[in-house]
């Protein structure tokens, strides 16, 4: 049961370490890249998580929850 558990959050995690995990480590000295690479992970993680999140929050009910839904 404890495999179970430990294997829920492993896959969640490295889908979203997955790719910003692999954008810095390629591009250590790289700057152009780099700066991209920060805005793709802030916007990819932030805009389907948090922006479902904020609208059922707020309990808006715009097409915004009933698209989701």
């Amino acid at each position: 049961m404890a495999d179970s558990s430990a294997a829920s959050p492993i896959p969640v995690a490295y889908s979203s370490g997955d790719p910003p995990s692999a954008t810095p480590v390629p591009v250590p000295g790289s700057d152009l890249p780099a700066a991209p690479a920060a805005k793709s992970q802030e916007a990819s993680p932030a805009v389907p998580v948090i922006d479902p999140s904020k609208e059922e929050r707020m309990g808006s009910g715009h097409p915004l929850p009933g698209g989701k839904d």
